[in-house]
């Protein structure tokens, strides 16, 4: 998404006599700020509005959803300026660009692009002809084929489309330049019944980014978000042509919303960047639906993975820490979690406490049990790559889930005689939380039902992946 400066008149829902002149200021990582100035009547006791409307200097409407009091004072705009300036300063949670919005929009669709997807899709309508060796006379040709869209999966709500846009050839009255055909990929989100709130469409949204995040192993942001409505329309402007009366089209709303570690800057992919694409899982891509099915369950197992990914720019104890956390919570959610039966153990703490006669002891005793039924970690990643051993095997498995414990229990608890089996040198460390984010990532994909042949053909045509599985030789 990108950043964008405008300034209009604003007021509070229903409040259109307490316009104000302000700007609006949108940052793709720090979100939408609104400053008024020179405010008077309800917003020095505007704490919170659900919506608050603005129309730019250039008439476009817009409407800044859940809307909460930043900052208020004064401030002077320059040396030159006669006095302080009275300033109020408001944080948005969405911004709806071309509507004015009165309650929680509802939407029948949402088209949106990401970083990358053009290249994770890696069809083209453009087909290639030779143009080298061309004599005076000759032609150079382009051809470009209008293409269906792709039905990528379904979920509960929608039918989720890749399409291919493109623009088309001008003319120029005068002398023809040039002709340019451009074609973008985006993905299309489709209700199956009826219309359904911007949060039903944003949980799909952010879900399909993290597993192209996956895929190409770098953040990966919405680049334009757009939604349809049937409650948002506007005369054509040729209605009154067609049959002498009006034809009205949706109003493509545009939405701006914070997004982590939103870039400006996106280096172009090459194929060999990525794990796997469209093309390696196309023919199970019924298998994405599950991962949309999953995606709340093991939420906060993605948050803590994905937030090192997102935010690089950390120390590596603390992306080897949230690493390995996201191992151990994602073993505690889906897999067995306990030791013996409940039951069971019901019966055997029930057992000890009573043969303890000094109350003080048996409550301290009573606390040490809270998690004593729980595999630990080292059982836990032991599970978790026996699961994937037909898939790929980590080279002395055993020092490798035996450096992972020794380190994370020394960086949690700082016992110095954990130190000298910790991992300590950079270079270890990030082979520690690369081979772990590897094992993480497959189990992703294997839990949404991804075939094992599958998953061992990413694995083996993957640079990534093989570089980690390469570096275990340096460290084993």
């Amino acid at each position: 998404m990108e950043a964008f400066e405008v300034e209009g008149l604003w007021w509070p829902e229903s409040r259109e006599s307490e316009r104000e002149a302000g700007k609006l200021i949108f940052d793709p990582e720090n979100g939408a700020t609104l400053t008024l100035s020179g405010f008077e009547g309800i917003w020095p006791n505007l704490d919170k509005a659900k919506q608050i409307f603005g129309i730019t200097y250039d008439a476009i409407k817009f409407t800044l959803h859940d809307c909460l009091k930043l900052s208020t004072g004064t401030v002077k705009y320059s040396n030159d300026a006669p006095a302080m300036q009275k300033e109020i300063k408001y944080h948005a949670e969405v911004i709806y660009k071309k509507a004015h919005i009165a309650e929680e929009p509802t939407f029948e669709s949402v088209t949106l692009s990401y970083d990358y997807l053009d290249e994770w899709v890696g069809i083209s309508g453009f087909k290639s002809l030779p143009t080298f060796s061309l004599k005076a006379g000759e032609y150079i040709k382009i051809e470009y084929e209008i293409l269906d869209d792709i039905l990528l999966t379904s979920t509960k709500l929608f039918d989720v489309y890749i399409q291919f846009r493109h623009t088309t050839p001008g003319l120029n009255t005068t002398v023809q330049k040039e002709k340019r055909i451009a074609q973008q990929i985006v993905l299309k989100l489709v209700s199956k019944k009826g219309q359904h709130p911007f949060k039903d469409f944003r949980e799909i949204i952010e879900g399909f980014m993290h597993f192209l995040c996956i895929s190409i192993k770098k953040p990966v942001t919405p680049i334009f978000v757009t939604g349809l409505s049937k409650n948002y329309e506007s005369e054509h402007p040729y209605a009154s042509l067609v049959n002498k009366g009006t034809f009205k089209d949706k109003i493509g709303i545009h939405m701006y919303y914070p997004v982590l570690s939103a870039s400006t800057s996106v280096k172009p992919a090459q194929f060999i960047d990525f794990n796997f694409r469209y093309k390696d899982i196309k023919s199970n891509t019924d298998k994405i639906c599950n991962w949309f099915n999953i995606y709340e369950d093991l939420k906060p197992v993605y948050n803590l993975y994905f937030s090192s990914i997102y935010k690089s720019d950390i120390y590596y104890e603390h992306i080897f820490l949230s690493t390995v956390q996201a191992v151990e919570l994602f073993h505690r959610l889906r897999r067995t979690s306990t030791i013996i039966s409940k039951s069971s153990f019901r019966e055997m703490k029930k057992d000890i406490l009573n043969s303890i006669d000094n109350p003080e002891h048996k409550s301290w005793l009573d606390e040490r049990f809270i998690f004593s039924n729980e595999p630990r970690l080292k059982e836990r990643i032991e599970d978790i790559t026996n699961e994937l051993e037909p898939i790929f095997i980590i080279q002395n498995k055993k020092h490798f889930i035996t450096k992972i414990v020794e380190t994370r229990h020394y960086l949690t608890h700082y016992d110095k005689d954990q130190k000298k089996k910790a991992s300590h040198s950079i270079d270890e460390m990030q082979w520690l939380i690369e081979q772990t984010r590897m094992m993480l990532e497959i189990t992703f994909l294997k839990e949404c039902g991804f075939p094992n042949d599958l998953l061992t053909g990413i694995v083996n045509n993957s640079r990534i992946y093989q570089r980690t599985l390469k570096q275990a030789e340096d460290y084993l």
